[in-house]
């Protein structure tokens, strides 16, 4: 019998958008699929949608819940998933009807325990374009430790297919931003081989108000959190590809700096970014730049500058 895979999805407040997504999924070419309708405690008409979709096809399930945010619904949809490999789509974007079938075709010639795969960028217009190209490669576990530090395979949850038991152990974060960066590395961490193949399937949506368009004190906070995590974890096992992921932290961190000179609301973690940043001076100024080097050079001028930048770009 075909092996099954578990798509998760996340639902809330997408009454505009769920019909299309679930549309995409239940089209699958690859039929031995079970899919996860996690509502996240929508106060829109999305539970009457997902329960009408449940009555269409009797591989969907339903579970209503109590809103707890991206990572609390995903990782509940772990616990409902029977299937051999999980996925995760999120509730406003969508799928190529291919892409079950093609991942579990890789999955069967490679052995391998993560498939990942591209993304689309979808326009309001309804445009798409490459915004994550894949790549084609199969890599053990360093080199896709590596490929990830290099940003070569994505942290995105949305852009790989995992068997199941690499989840053992490994929820996402409940209550933080950039949920996928504080546990993509973990799964790499247990595999044996991950295969990346060229093509984009996965069609994503760019919305305002969205994390991405609206960093805040929070989500910088949380990426800074998160990156740090990948940090520490990675430097006793692969120094050298944890210092990969050293500048990218730095960046977060400054980045926290400079939001806490103008907004003053949700910096309490800012004492312990700064003393990231000056415990890590001598190895940040080499490489840091001309924002950097006035940051530590010109601590009292640094956020005179860093004002008058955001003035100009209002």
């Amino acid at each position: 019998m075909d092996k099954m895979i578990s798509i998760i999805v996340p639902v809330y407040n997408v009454e505009g958008f769920l019909d299309e997504c679930v549309q995409s999924v239940v089209d699958q070419t690859y039929e031995n699929i079970e899919i996860i309708l996690v509502d996240d405690g929508s106060k829109d008409n999305s539970p009457a949608l997902c329960d009408a979709w449940a009555e269409k096809d009797s591989r969907i399930k339903v579970v209503h819940k109590q809103n707890g945010g991206l990572s609390d619904a995903r990782n509940r949809g772990i616990e409902e998933a029977t299937g051999d490999y999980i996925y995760f789509i999120d509730s406003d974007d969508y799928i190529d009807k291919t892409m079950c079938q093609r991942v579990m075709e890789q999955f069967l010639q490679s052995d391998a325990d993560v498939v990942c795969f591209g993304i689309r960028r979808v326009t309001e217009t309804g445009q798409t374009w490459a915004e994550m190209p894949g790549a084609d490669a199969k890599l053990n576990r360093e080199e896709a430790l590596l490929a990830l530090s290099q940003e070569k395979i994505r942290n995105s949850a949305c852009s790989k297919v995992c068997k199941k038991e690499l989840w053992d152990g490994i929820r996402f974060p409940v209550g933080r931003m950039f949920e996928d960066v504080a546990t993509t590395y973990k799964l790499l961490l247990k595999v044996n081989t991950v295969c990346c193949i060229p093509d984009m399937f996965y069609y994503y949506r760019r919305r305002e108000g969205s994390i991405v368009t609206t960093m805040t004190s929070r989500s910088l906070r949380d990426l800074f959190l998160m990156q740090k995590q990948v940090y520490d974890d990675l430097l006793p096992i692969y120094p050298a590809i944890a210092e990969n992921t050293f500048f990218n932290l730095a960046r977060s961190a400054k980045a926290y700096v400079d939001h806490a000179i103008y907004d003053k609301s949700e910096h309490e973690i800012l004492d312990q970014v700064k003393a990231f940043l000056q415990e890590n001076k001598a190895k940040i100024l080499p490489w840091g730049g001309t924002e950097f080097k006035l940051y530590y050079k010109a601590p009292r001028l640094y956020p005179l500058y860093r004002r008058l930048r955001q003035k100009i770009s209002k």
